[in-house]
Parts: C-alpha cells; structure tokens; sequence
C-alpha cells in the first residue's frame, strides 16, 4: 500500500467471505433454489444443514442431467456402447459427488443407502456394457438388462424421496 497505512487484518478475510457468497448464490442460480450466506451451512457434527444438503444435492443432480441432456441418442444398436458409456461416467461422476455430501445426522444411514442403490444401479449398467462389447446383441441386451436397472433406479428414488429434493430422482 502506498499510504503506509495497513488494511485491517479481517479485510481480507471478509472479502474472501465475501467471494465465497458470490459463488454460493451462483450455485444457487444454478440449482433454483435460495442458498444463505449467512453461515457455513454446516453443524459442529461436520453434517450440512437440511436445506443445503438438499441444494447441494440438487445442484449436482442438475449439472449431471444437463450433461446426460446433451448426448446425442444412439442411431443404432452399434452407436448403444458408446451412448451408454458416456451415461455411465455421467452417472458415477454424480454418484461420487452425492457420496461425499455429509447429510445430517438424523438422515445419513438412509442416505447411505441411497448411495449403495445408485451404485449398484452403476453396476449393472456396467454389466450392460460389458455383454455389449463382448459380443452380446445390443438391443435384447439393454432390453433386458433394463429391467434390473431401472429397478434399482426406482428404489434410489424411493429411497430418497423423503429427502424433499426438487431434481434428484425426479428425471432420468
């Protein structure tokens, strides 16, 4: 500085706070859903608050299905390998950063088991995959391995309807 006067030492850290609340409200234009910036969301457990699990959760959600969006659907059976393995690392992507959400207390053995759900749909996708490439005709591969994989796709958004989220589990 060069009028020799220093700035006050909880300068810097409130503009960093100040930084830090821009980018949550850019989340929360993101994901549609009001974020404070009041507090750090966190209790002393180290768990997120209810409402921003729940946006959190959300905001990730959204960026994955906007990703799945904009796949372009396969024109045949021979395009299915790659279509279903850009889902697949889509899908693992948004299950790893779900995992690593800290829900409160009171909510984390069924979030977990949520977690546990979505990965094991993951597998079977991972399996779809697999037969494909391996020789497996496509179309009565995925036509019948769907049925297992939208099962356990259907028991992850039962088992995190309770969650009260506005995307996760409301879209393909």
């Amino acid at each position: 500085m060069t009028s020799g006067t220093r700035p006050l030492k909880g300068t810097a850290m409130e503009l960093n706070r100040a930084r830090s609340c821009i980018a949550s409200s850019v989340l929360t234009l993101v994901a549609t859903v009001a974020v404070g910036c009041g507090s750090s969301g966190s209790s002393a457990g180290g768990e997120l608050t209810a409402d921003l699990f729940k946006t959190k959760a959300d905001a990730i959600c959204l960026a994955s299905k906007t990703e799945r969006d904009g796949f372009v659907k396969p024109a045949s059976a021979a395009d299915a390998v790659d279509y279903l393995s850009k889902g697949l690392a889509n899908t693992d992507a948004e299950t790893v950063k779900l995992a690593e959400l800290r829900p409160p207390a009171a909510q984390k053995a069924d979030w977990d088991a949520t977690i546990g759900l979505l990965k094991d749909r993951n597998v079977l996708i991972k399996a779809t995959i697999d037969k494909i490439k391996g020789g497996a005709d496509a179309q009565k591969t995925i036509t019948a391995d769907s049925v297992a994989i939208n099962a356990a796709n259907e028991a992850a958004k039962t088992k995190s309807a309770p969650f009260g989220f506005a995307v996760c589990g409301k879209s393909a």
